[in-house]
């Protein structure tokens, strides 16, 4: 029964990191379209 508890606790702890992996790559996804339009706004000005 030990076994069981510790493998569920670090399956959990591995499901944890990969919530943040994923909200980090959602963040970082978010970002790149942010600054990609910021430089369409740049370029269409004339610059």
């Amino acid at each position: 029964m030990v076994f069981v508890y510790i493998a569920n606790n670090k399956c959990r702890g591995f499901a944890v990191v990969v919530d943040e992996v994923r909200t980090w790559a959602s963040r970082a996804q978010a970002f790149t379209k942010e600054i990609q339009n910021m430089i369409v706004q740049f370029n269409s000005m004339g610059h």
